[in-house]
């Protein structure tokens, strides 16, 4: 299985790149399909169309990155549960909505593809196990 992150919408413009708009989220949405077909295929982005992936500043990384980071060191699993794609995009989307709705007050929802069985195909994805002692 392959599991592909994106975090791509923290410039919403940028107009010596010719970009107007960032539409990554949309665009990405719509190969919706073309991820479908491919059962071993799971994409994640660290927004949905219109939004925008917030930088945390103090963390010197995006909100999602700092999240999903977490959950891949443990941040909601027992000690030595596995941390699958599913259980690290959970973590993360759950703590970037709370931090952009309190930080920003402006909605951040990451979004995983495909979008019918995207979580279902991440939890066949092993991505670390949780250290033996409780995540800090």
């Amino acid at each position: 299985p392959t599991l592909v992150v994106f975090d791509c919408t923290r410039v919403p413009v940028s107009w010596a790149h010719g970009m107007l708009f960032n539409d990554f989220a949309r665009a990405l949405k719509e190969l919706d399909g073309e991820v479908a077909r491919n059962p071993n295929l799971v994409v994640v982005c660290s927004s949905a169309e219109d939004q925008r992936s917030w930088v945390f500043e103090e963390r010197g990384v995006s909100a999602f990155a700092h999240f999903f980071q977490e959950a891949l060191r443990g941040a909601g699993r027992k000690p030595g549960e596995r941390v699958t794609a599913a259980a690290a995009f959970r973590h993360a989307r759950d703590e970037v909505e709370r931090w952009a709705t309190g930080n920003r007050a402006e909605k951040q929802t990451p979004i995983i593809l495909p979008a019918a069985d995207g979580e279902k195909r991440a939890e066949g994805i092993a991505l670390a196990v949780a250290p033996p002692d409780e995540y800090r």
